[in-house]
């Protein structure tokens, strides 16, 4: 399996000659002098936009024609949100906003509707994990215990039983829902100093589409686009190599690794999570 992997270079101007390799877009660590290739190194004067216009608006079209995509965000404390989040001002729509209006635009162009017994075409989730706690987003309940659990099916892989799905029939009701979850996400993300929390988190935001939008297939199917964020990294490979260790803050990282590992896998052909690719 192939991963195209872009990397946010996020260090002084002083450091590109000795941290960034723009012929060949590696980056070198200072720890061991290790180094990684990657499809494109952004510098952080990028915009949100630009990146989407660039790497995520490919995504878009193949998810609109019925293949299953995913966007994934790895970093330390809030790294990579900015950009999958929020853009990198409040005024900068983030990679997901983008993401979703391009989808409903294109299904508008398709019409969004193709018959009424289909409903929307377009459904949403939006959940965290944390240590071993999922929370639902878009749930009524706010952060009370929502009662969600992982089942395990033959036929579907792992699932969360008790996951709200929203339908989103126009615009105006995604970027409410989008925003209602943000707020949530927001609320566990970064404490009331404003700081980020360093703990590990993963969210979860995706995309469901049924092919009633599509006139040329008499086919129904569902195609899923998953946009993932696991933050509190700077942890994560202390936390997986002292497997004994009884630190709560290691305890979380396996948790959470775990847990990612169970959503993301399932049987060949029938995954709603692709394996991160």
């Amino acid at each position: 399996m192939n991963l195209d992997v872009l990397a946010r270079f996020n260090f002084s101007s002083d450091s590109y000659d000795t941290t960034w390799d723009r012929n060949s877009n590696c980056l070198y660590s200072d720890v061991g002098s290790s180094s990684c290739r990657f499809l494109d190194v952004l510098e952080n004067t990028l915009s949100a936009h630009d990146v989407f216009m660039s790497y995520v608006k490919q995504l878009i079209i193949a998810f609109v024609n019925g293949f299953n995509t995913c966007v994934f965000s790895f970093g330390e404390s809030n790294s990579g949100q900015d950009h999958l989040l929020n853009g990198h001002s409040p005024e900068i729509h983030g990679i997901i906003q983008l993401s979703i209006l391009s989808i409903l635009e294109q299904l508008t162009n398709s019409y969004l509707r193709s018959a009424d017994r289909y409903g929307p075409a377009l459904q949403m989730q939006a959940f965290v994990v944390h240590d071993e706690n999922i929370h639902d987003l878009l749930s009524e309940q706010g952060f009370l215990p929502d009662g969600l659990k992982l089942i395990d099916s033959l036929e579907n892989g792992c699932i969360i039983r008790g996951l709200q799905t929203i339908p989103l029939d126009s615009v105006q009701t995604a970027l409410k829902k989008y925003n209602e979850s943000m707020r949530k996400y927001h609320m566990l993300s970064y404490m009331p100093n404003g700081n980020a929390n360093s703990e590990p988190m993963g969210f979860y935001l995706r995309l469901f589409l049924s092919s009633s939008h599509n006139s040329t297939t008499s086919v129904s199917r569902r195609t899923a686009m998953t946009f993932f964020s696991l933050t509190g990294c700077e942890f994560l490979s202390h936390a997986l190599n002292n497997e004994d260790s009884l630190d709560s803050k290691c305890h979380g990282v396996r948790s959470l690794c775990d847990l990612i590992n169970r959503l993301a896998t399932g049987p060949p052909g029938r995954r709603e999570v692709p394996i991160y690719g």
